[in-house]
């Protein structure tokens, strides 16, 4: 009974791990397909051709400096915001976790509807309209995907560290922000650079929230990824396409600086230990 317990296990142990690696091999094999593809499309010189026109240079470097200001401003509200939510407990905590966690569960396209009527209604409706369907609404969209983006991954290396050190700075007489900043903040700053660029590259492809708050006004709230949607509805797929791979190779460009940055310790696919 116990060889056969044995053998069964074993039999069971090797098709789970032939049916985890079937699935992730369809999902992989799915990837690089669709990447393939991508490229066997978009020869150099059509790649040449979009970046030759002035209106996709002007909404690379609009992209570039939106997306790097609206991270910015997240990282100054994120790291602040994981280190005052770590102690909340019970339903504090439940009902922060369910507020903040929220625009990972509507579509992108509502929560930027939702910043629109929030424009329109009071008291944000005193600034409106110097905001919506301007260029400060990218920023705005961008750093609001951002900040739901990068908060989890934060609280999660805030939750995950050793806090006696901390502990031992508090009895020194430093108080607890300066505590955390100058004790704990500096054993994660790999990790932090490394999902700092990765909240970048997100806030880099906002699509949804800037659609509906900013608008594709030409030159004005044009961002990478909705060139892309600008240039599919003109029925220009090929300048959509040459878009389409140049914000593929920058997503690669992020993602092996990611590893450059964290030591190769981390990687988006890993939630970090310490949280559910």
């Amino acid at each position: 009974m116990t060889d056969d317990g044995a053998v069964n296990r074993r039999a069971g142990e090797a098709t789970a791990r032939l049916a985890a690696g079937l699935s992730l091999g369809l999902y992989a094999g799915l990837l690089a397909a669709a990447v393939v593809a991508l490229f066997a499309r978009v020869t150099p010189a059509a790649l040449l051709a979009a970046l030759s026109r002035p209106d996709v240079l002007r909404s690379i470097v609009f992209t570039l400096a939106t997306a790097t200001t609206a991270t910015a401003l997240a990282v100054a509200v994120v790291v602040p915001a994981a280190w005052a939510l770590r102690d909340f407990r019970g339903l504090p905590r439940l009902a922060a976790d369910a507020l903040l966690d929220l625009p990972h569960v509507v579509p992108p396209l509502v929560l930027g509807l939702m910043l629109l009527v929030a424009f329109a209604s009071w008291p944000l409706d005193a600034v409106g309209p110097y905001v919506v369907y301007r260029p400060v609404a990218v920023v705005i969209a961008q750093w609001v995907a951002t900040v739901a983006f990068l908060l989890p991954a934060v609280r999660g290396l805030v939750d995950a560290t050793d806090r006696r050190a901390e502990g031992v700075a508090r009895t020194l007489g430093r108080g607890p922000w300066a505590a955390f900043r100058d004790v704990t903040l500096p054993t994660v700053r790999g990790e932090l650079v490394a999902v700092g660029l990765l909240g970048w590259a997100r806030a880099v492809g906002c699509f949804g929230p800037v659609l509906a708050f900013a608008g594709v006004t030409r030159g004005r709230t044009e961002v990478l990824a909705t060139t892309v949607y600008l240039e599919l509805n003109a029925g220009d797929l090929d300048t959509a396409l040459a878009v389409a791979a140049l914000t593929v190779l920058l997503a690669a460009i992020v993602l092996t600086a990611v590893r450059i940055a964290s030591g190769s310790r981390f990687s988006l696919s890993e939630r970090p230990a310490g949280r559910p």
